[in-house]
């Protein structure tokens, strides 16, 4: 049997009252009360505000659960260009895009006063870019090349755009908050992508679809020049959200094979994947925003197409064992 040391490297220790602070991974013997005691991280999903709308494949963003961006998207029959704001309770309108269209990407980590979204769809593919200040949204220099389904992260200033069709499914390109350059090629043709990442020069795609497989587990983390595998996420799937920087992301919901939506929610700490409590809603095309994969906010998606809203917040909590 493996002992305790032996996972952590250090005996439980025996202590007459519960030690604080304490952090995730402690545990101790209370002799007061004659209970075992250790802190874990524990994640779970609440009910948000819903979207005034219900609408998927828009371009989202967030910097923090109170401030996610919902821009475009698809509404029976055709793209939209309504946006959407959160303040952590409820969703306001906002400006609408310059171009209607859906299956754009988004600056993922970008706040709603400096939102960032490219590429999409309308009858063709699209190479637009627009920046949104908190108002409206203007016309920026466009994208390279042309493309729907692709991914995104960064902020206004510093972003990415990586993979989605008609694009070859491996061209990054780097925005420097005024015209794009070509990056270094993803290692694979995907499709779906999910991403997350502070800026352009530190990002993380996973997952994602190719000729051969819907739902990869591959991924990559971005250094500015060029992409590194990373270790693979547990569940594969396309078309979901991603929040945070890249020592502490997340991955939510998605598509598993064509019309599967599912529930799976999986954080990244830097070098591992957790799997955490599942969405309430299974849901792919999906958008997201957050501070970290301790904190954030996923909306909308197809399950058939829902104006839900799910908040993710982890805390550090104290159990007691059963020892009986």
């Amino acid at each position: 049997m493996t002992t305790f040391k032996e996972i952590s490297g250090r005996l439980i220790k025996s202590v007459s009252s519960d030690p604080s602070p304490a952090t995730s991974g402690d545990m101790w013997y209370n002799s007061t009360s004659q209970t075992l005691k250790g802190v874990i991280n524990a994640g779970a999903w609440s009910s948000g505000g819903n979207l005034s709308t219900a609408r998927a494949q828009g371009g989202s963003s967030g910097s923090t659960q109170n401030d996610a961006l919902f821009a475009g998207g698809y509404v029976a029959p055709a793209g939209t260009a309504a946006t959407e704001e959160y303040d952590g309770s409820s969703w306001t309108s906002g400006g609408n895009l310059t171009t209607a269209r859906y299956r754009l990407a988004g600056a993922s980590f970008a706040p709603q006063t400096a939102g960032l979204v490219f590429g999409g769809r309308t009858t063709t593919d699209r190479n637009e870019t627009e920046e949104y200040n908190g108002t409206s949204w203007s016309e920026q220099n466009n994208l390279s090349t042309a493309r729907r389904a692709l991914a995104g992260a960064g902020i206004q200033t510093s972003a990415i755009a990586v993979g989605g069709e008609a694009s070859g499914g491996t061209a990054t390109e780097e925005y420097d908050g005024s015209s794009w350059t070509g990056g270094g090629s993803y290692p694979n043709s995907s499709i779906g992508l999910g991403s997350f990442g502070a800026t352009g020069t530190s990002a993380i795609a996973v997952a994602g679809a190719d000729a051969v497989a819907a739902g990869q587990t591959r991924g990559a983390i971005y250094d500015g020049s060029s992409w590194t595998a990373i270790s693979a996420i547990p569940v594969g799937r396309t078309y979901m959200a991603g929040f945070g920087p890249t020592a502490s992301g997340m991955i939510a919901g998605g598509q598993s094979g064509p019309g599967s939506a599912i529930s799976n929610a999986t954080s990244y700490d830097g070098t591992n994947w957790t799997v955490q409590n599942s969405l309430a809603t299974a849901r792919y095309y999906l958008g997201g925003g957050g501070s970290s994969g301790t904190s954030g906010v996923v909306f909308g998606g197809i399950a058939p197409a829902t104006n839900a809203t799910e908040e993710f917040t982890e805390a550090v909590t104290t159990r007691t064992a059963d020892l009986s």
